[in-house]
């Protein structure tokens, strides 16, 4: 029965399913005792980005407004906002990325967060407003993945792995 729903029998051979058990549950998803929800149909298109072919999407959490990262082929990097239902071209004409193989990673969140960007062309910030090219002494010009973890920034460029200092702690 629904009400006491103890989940779907996957097992290869189904000879004995309990009275409490489904063999198939398509587009039901139980969220507590009698209440199975159901998924909602896929919704019409959001945001057309036309000639722009996204490859890659991700999301992030900049000055507490929840969005989607998105890749194009021809370098375009886009910010969907997701509660606003809009989308704006966030790097300009001397950023634009590779088109192919750029990544993302988000350092801290919230209101102080920054999306980190990595790609063939160089590594880079947005920070909600700003789009900018990080560089300096040690700062890697290219790379092909990058992440966050323990206080520090992690890219790897072939078979080099850069990793920042430890960002945000006193050293004693």
């Amino acid at each position: 029965s629904a009400r006491d729903f103890e989940g779907v029998n996957a097992q290869s051979q189904r000879t004995a399913i309990g009275d409490n058990e489904f063999s198939y549950m398509e587009n039901l998803q139980p969220i507590g005792y009698a209440n199975l929800k159901t998924v909602p149909n896929v919704s019409s298109s959001l945001i057309n980005y036309g000639a722009d072919s996204i490859y890659w999407m991700q999301s992030a959490n900049i000055n507490n407004i929840e969005y989607i990262i998105l890749f194009a082929t021809n370098g375009k990097v886009f910010a969907y906002n997701v509660s606003a239902n809009t989308s704006s071209q966030i790097n300009a004409a001397g950023t634009l990325l590779s088109g192919s193989g750029s990544r993302m990673a988000q350092w801290k969140g919230g209101s102080s967060g920054v999306a980190l960007f990595i790609d063939s062309t160089g590594y880079y910030y947005w920070n909600g407003t700003t789009f900018a090219k990080i560089t300096g002494s040690g700062v890697p010009s290219a790379g092909t993945d990058i992440a966050v973890f323990s206080n520090r920034v992690w890219i790897v460029s072939g078979r080099i792995l850069y990793f920042s200092a430890e960002i945000g702690r006193a050293h004693v």
